[in-house]
């Protein structure tokens, strides 16, 4: 398989891309395709959360065990991140700053953290600009919108989804 799909991954794009080195009628291809087709827009319970938890539902195709597991280690992983972030913050390290929202950003937008990948975004530019400005406000707001998300990922955790 040789192919490239550019970040964030949109299903329908996976799912066009797997349509071509899978073989005809294989179900993992089939079944994206059909959810990108369907719309599937985030639910009212869903608007205004901190997580959109369908999107790691769909990612582990309704296996309560695998999204327990990825909400874990969403948790396991990025309470770590965050913590270097705000170091790298503290210490004026711009580099550190840039390269660990982006870690952060990549992490949320999967998991379906919008708000937090949106604010890690922001800061990885000011990060890469040595914006301080920016960069002293913005990290206090995502620290703030990462226990947000971890609020309502302990929620979910042990209940099911």
């Amino acid at each position: 398989m040789d192919g490239y799909l550019s970040k964030p991954i949109k299903l329908d794009t996976l799912a066009r891309e797997l349509e071509k080195w899978l073989p005809a009628g294989a179900n993992t291809a089939k079944a994206l395709a059909e959810h990108a087709k369907s719309g599937e827009q985030p639910t009212r319970a869903n608007q205004g959360a901190a997580i959109d938890i369908s999107v790691l539902s769909s990612i582990c195709h309704g296996d309560e065990e695998a999204l327990q597991e990825m909400l874990g280690a969403f948790l396991d992983i990025n309470d770590g991140v965050l913590e270097e972030l705000l170091a790298a913050i503290e210490s004026q390290n711009a580099s550190g700053v840039s390269d660990l929202a982006h870690k952060l950003k990549g992490s949320a937008g999967t998991a379906g953290a919008r708000q937090l990948a949106e604010i890690a975004k922001k800061l990885e530019v000011s990060g890469h600009k040595s914006t301080w400005s920016d960069i002293e406000v913005l990290g206090p707001a995502l620290k703030t919108e990462y226990e947000r998300v971890r609020g309502e990922i302990d929620g979910y955790r042990g209940q099911e989804l």
